[in-house]
């Protein structure tokens, strides 16, 4: 749900991260349709893929200045047995509001009056402090080249919106999270499966009183295969799902509630021809987004979506640190359940929100270039 407005929380936070990737060009479309500037994925290790020979930690402490911001994340890794690994990680956050230099409107803002009960900012940007916590227990089954394993989290936060001064948004989102993996079967090198289920749940409470509820429950499946390099050729593909559940609830309410689901198949292949690193991608997206009939919203709407995707790029190595990268692609996107449906007020920005349920597929042409340098020490 931290898609459907700028003022909604990411259900993460990025102590309980292990490994954070950039994915460019071709490679993109493993993840989506709409990667024109590229994917961030976001890595965790709770889900053990291999026995750690020994228990291994990390404690993370941090202290800011401008908002009082004091963070504490700890996680763990260790082996129970011959064949099982567990996980753990928690953390805890909070902050007060942010110090700025001077007012925290501008002279021409001030010259309009606020609304009764606020105060003007002086120092300080009113109702941007926030606290969270987290945590999360994963164990994976573990033998020869295989593991199969599942982690059940929690993440909740409450915090200020700023637009508002009166606005809070308190979020919550427990998830259960499968994966399993093998490889080195005949001409498939390697075999992954991976699977959620989540329920996500944020009001946004005005002066003390909920004026919307938003509830998001779905799930999403994933298998992706690689194989063998034939030649020169090496790749991978796979096939993914996601049906999830929107609702937003109260007199506040600016969407109908939506039932969403896409199914994609994909596939990415390179050649190794030396110095020359050609690659191919693509992704086939088949999408569905239908409104509930309401009193607030008429009549309900089933819309369908099918968009394709291609992506081609060369990777030139100049020389053993330098290598120069062209990319280029064709991508459609369908329009999500807040670009065809909302119609109404979104108090948490000031913002008046309306949607267009004749809405086609969004269609764009992307090109880059880039040089890319990497060594012992970094790469980039």
């Amino acid at each position: 749900a931290s898609a459907a407005s700028e003022d909604h929380a990411v259900a993460f936070d990025p102590l309980t991260v292990e490994r954070t990737e950039i994915v460019r060009g071709p490679l993109s479309l493993l993840y989506g349709n709409s990667a024109v500037g590229g994917v961030v994925n976001i890595v965790t290790n709770r889900i053990p893929e291999i026995l750690p020979e020994s228990p291994t930690g990390r404690v993370s402490a941090e202290y800011g200045t401008v908002d009082q911001n004091r963070n504490l994340g700890l996680s763990g890794e260790a082996k129970v047995s011959d064949h099982w690994a567990v996980h753990v990680d928690g953390l805890v956050r909070k902050s007060e509001d942010y110090k700025v230099p001077g007012f925290q409107r501008t002279a021409e803002a001030r010259e309009t009056p606020l609304e009764p009960g606020e105060t003007e900012g002086n120092g300080t940007v009113v109702n941007s402090a926030s606290k969270a916590w987290s945590g999360a227990l994963g164990a994976s089954y573990i033998k020869d080249e295989s593991f199969a394993g599942a982690s059940l989290s929690n993440f909740s936060t409450t915090y200020g919106t700023v637009a508002e001064q009166g606005v809070t948004i308190d979020m919550d989102q427990r998830r259960l999270d499968l994966a399993a993996g093998t490889k080195n079967l005949g001409w498939l090198e390697s075999l992954r499966l991976r699977g959620s289920f989540s329920n996500y749940k944020h009001q946004e409470i005005a002066n003390g009183e909920v004026g919307t509820t938003f509830r998001n429950r779905g799930g999403e499946a994933r298998v992706e295969a690689r194989h063998q390099k034939e030649g020169v050729f090496s790749g991978l593909g796979g096939v993914q799902a996601n049906v999830f559940q929107f609702e937003a609830i109260g007199e506040e309410a600016f969407l109908p509630t939506t039932h969403n689901s896409s199914y994609a198949l994909f596939a990415f292949e390179e050649a190794d021809l030396g110095r020359w690193k050609p690659s191919l991608g693509a992704r086939m997206d088949l999408s569905r987004v239908a409104s509930a009939a309401s009193a607030t919203f008429g009549a309900g709407e089933d819309r369908n979506f099918a968009n394709g995707n291609i992506s081609i790029g060369v990777l030139y190595e100049l020389n053993p640190e330098f290598s120069l990268a062209l990319n280029t692609g064709l991508t459609s996107r369908a329009p999500n359940y807040q670009e065809l449906f909302a119609d109404g007020q979104h108090v948490a920005t000031r913002q008046f929100e309306r949607g267009d349920r004749n809405l086609s597929s969004e269609r764009g042409r992307s090109a880059e270039i880039s040089l890319r340098h990497k060594n012992e020490d970094a790469k980039g």
